[in-house]
Parts: structure tokens; sequence; C-alpha cells
């Protein structure tokens, strides 16, 4: 009960304030002047109004804005056409602006805050200006061709480029401008409403802390110990495993010796044969090439014998042939 009632007190004080700020803002905004233009802020409280305190509070700070709309000298010149319209389309325009800015904020809120305010500042001069224009279109735009001397049919051109036009423009660009500011203040005071709401509850019994202090350091201790339990069983596992583990490595490492010692020997062997056999082979070139050799030396032989008896016969041919030349002489 307490804490709803924090709420509420909140909740009149911030639109409250807001109030307050949307009635000068108002009143000052045709000395804020963009060029001949004049710029009104008015419509960022009522953003700010409705995306902290929801769419109601964002109604009820465009209808204020109404009011004071209703209550500025230049709002004369449709109140003397017609009383009843203009006062419908001021307080309908504003009330309706600050209450879907508020509507579209809550609906995106949780998707992207940032998405949710930027929607609503931009719905808010749209809302607000689309129904200014419906409003003179219905009721007021005989007066303005009378006012400013125009052709018929000339009224809602000049609605739109001379009433709206650029002033529309400005609004909704400081509005989407502003909207980080306004993104911030909206954390900042939702961020702090919790506190607020903390620090006004009633201090609880000192004997009903100290009991579910107790209760809870309890709770504590049990879930400390089960976790314990749940911590040894885990080291027990992993000291299994690790054991496990070993075994299987040392196994794995004598099969590998063993393989090894396999291959060694049987490289040993390898080695062993092509050393035979290149011993074998080396023999038996050896044994071919001495026989060779032999062939070759029996070969030399006989042409040698040969040479020698012909150049015995040229000798003994050369000697008959000098005796017989001796005979002669």
């Amino acid at each position: 009960m307490n804490k709803k009632r924090s709420m509420a007190i909140r909740t009149i004080t911030g639109v409250a304030i807001l109030t307050a700020i949307v009635i000068v803002l108002q009143l000052l905004g045709q000395f804020i002047r963009f060029g001949p233009f004049s710029v009104s802020l008015v419509l960022v409280p009522i953003v700010i109004g409705a995306a902290l305190y929801g769419p109601w509070a964002g109604c009820w700070l465009g209808f204020v804005f109404g009011v004071v709309v209703l209550l500025q000298p230049d709002t004369g010149f449709f109140l003397n056409f017609n009383p009843f319209a203009t006062i419908i389309v001021c307080l309908i325009k504003g009330a309706a602006a600050g209450l879907c800015a508020g509507l579209v904020y809550k609906a995106f809120e949780k998707i992207n805050a940032y998405l949710a305010v930027i929607l609503a500042a931009i719905v808010c001069p749209v809302v607000n200006s689309g129904l200014f224009f419906i409003g003179s279109v219905l009721f007021f735009i005989p007066l303005i061709e009378e006012a400013f001397s125009l052709e018929a049919g000339q009224g809602i051109k000049f609605v739109i480029v001379g009433m709206i036009g650029l002033n529309f423009v400005f609004e909704l660009l400081f509005n989407i401008v502003l909207s980080p500011v306004i993104l911030r203040l909206v954390r900042l005071v939702k961020k702090e409403q919790p506190k607020a709401v903390k620090a006004a509850a009633p201090a609880k019994p000192v004997e009903e802390i100290k009991e579910k202090a107790s209760e809870a350091a309890e709770k504590a201790e049990e879930k400390a110990e089960s976790l314990k339990e749940k911590a040894e069983e885990k080291v027990e596992d992993v000291k299994e495993k690790a054991a496990d583990l070993k075994e299987k490595a040392a196994d794995k490492a004598e099969e590998a010796k063993e393989k090894a010692a396999e291959v060694v020997e049987d490289i040993k062997e390898t080695v062993s044969d092509a050393a035979d056999k290149v011993e074998d082979t080396a023999a038996n070139i050896v044994e071919n090439v001495v026989e060779d050799a032999k062939l070759v030396a029996s070969d030399v032989k006989e042409v040698a014998d040969k040479v020698e008896d012909k150049a015995a016969d040229a000798v003994e041919t050369v000697a008959d042939k000098f005796e017989d030349l001796t005979k002669k002489d």
C-alpha cells in the first residue's frame, strides 16, 4: 500500500512539474524563432511525460498545451470566427498528440527504448499538426481565404505551406535531435524510482530481519555443504579418470616400445641381407673381371706369338734375299 502511494505521489509530482514546463514553454514559444518562423519546444516535455508516466500523462500534458494555446492572442483569430471548433481542435490535437506518443512509446519500449523514444518524438508533432490541418480544412478554410485574400481552393495550400510548413519541420527535427536527451532523462528517472520507493518503505522489525537472516544463513550453509559434497565427488571421479588414463598411457608406451624394437630388428635383418647381397655381388664381379683378364692375357700372348713368328719369317726372308744378292755379286 505504501509502495503504491509513494509511486502515485512521484507520478503526480512529476506530471505537475512537466505541466508547469509545458505552460512556460508554450508562453515563451512565440519568442523562440528560427528566421521568420516561431518554433515551439513544448512537445518535448509532452513526449517525456508520455514516456515516463504513460499515455494518459501524455494526454493530460497535451490537453494543458491546448488550453494554453487557446489563451494566447494569436488564437483569437480563429475564436472570433468559430469558438466551438477552435476549442475542440486545440484541445483534441494536443491531447491526442500526447496520448499517441505515450501509446507508441509503450508499444516499442520493450523492443528498443531508443527506437521507442524516436517514434514517440515523431508521432507527437505529426498528430498535432495533422489534426490542426484536418480542423482547418473542416472549419476555417473560408476564414483563411477571406483573411489572406486567397482565391477559392488556395486555403488548403496556404495552411500546409504557410501555417504548418516549416514550423512542423522544425518541431519534428528538434524532437528527433533531442531524442537522446529524452531517453537519458527517462532512464535516469526510471532508474531512481525503485530506490525512492525502497527508501520510502517502512523499516521492518529487527527480529523479523534476524530470523530471515538466520534462515538465509542456514540455507546458504546447506547449499555450501551440498556443493562441497558434489565437489568431492567430482574430485574422486577426476582422480579415477586420471588413473585410468595413466594406465592406458603406460600400456600405449609399452606397445610403442615393443613395436619400435620389432622395427629395429627388421631394419637390422634388412641391412644384413643387403650387405650379404652386396658382398656376393662384389665377389662375382671380381671373379668375372679376373676371368676376363685371363682371357685377354691369353689373347694378347697368342697375338704376340703370331707377331714373333711373322717377325722371324720376315727376318729369315730378308736374310735369304741378302744372301742371294751376295752370291750374285
